[in-house]
């Protein structure tokens, strides 16, 4: 039977590792130096903001937390094609990969959807890898069409 639930401060451990995973998944490993640092900064900001417009809902199996999908809630000055200054962007979706294609990240994004709804926020964004585009297509996702360019400026180093 999976539970799923919001994370809480015992949690914490489990989702930084979990964290690393995913990003030694999407890019290839980490060099040891990075992992350190990414942990770090992670369980930093978990500390200070889990439960505080940055939620992590979990996906749990005999105890073990086997899946991840977080939502942080902002507010920006309302525009033209929102009604309410409430955004949300949805991130850090990732299954352990003896659990995937069971329908658990697919839950847990509308969990975090349906608190979306509920905090009032107008939009939800994403950034979508080639498997998440499925599952974030079920739910209603659509590539945003809307002639704007997503661009960034990098204010401290990347690392590569």
């Amino acid at each position: 039977m999976t539970e799923y639930r919001f994370a809480i401060a015992s949690d914490i451990d489990t989702l930084v590792n979990l964290r690393l995973d995913c990003e030694r998944a999407d890019h290839d490993g980490l060099p040891v130096n990075e992992e350190f640092s990414l942990a770090k900064r992670y369980r930093d900001y978990l500390n200070r903001h889990l439960g505080d417009r940055f939620y992590v809902y979990v996906a749990c199996q005999d105890g073990q937390v086997i899946a991840t999908a977080s939502l942080l809630l902002t507010d920006r000055p309302m525009g033209h094609r929102w009604l309410s200054n409430r955004h949300a962007l949805l991130l850090h979706v990732y299954t352990v990969p003896a659990f995937r294609r069971q329908g658990h990240a697919q839950r847990l994004c509308e969990l975090a959807v349906e608190l979306a709804i509920t905090e009032g926020a107008a939009v939800v964004d994403l950034e979508a890898t080639g498997q998440g585009r499925i599952i974030y297509s079920k739910i209603g996702f659509a590539i945003k069409d809307d002639g704007c360019i997503r661009m960034e400026l990098p204010l401290l180093p990347v690392n590569n």
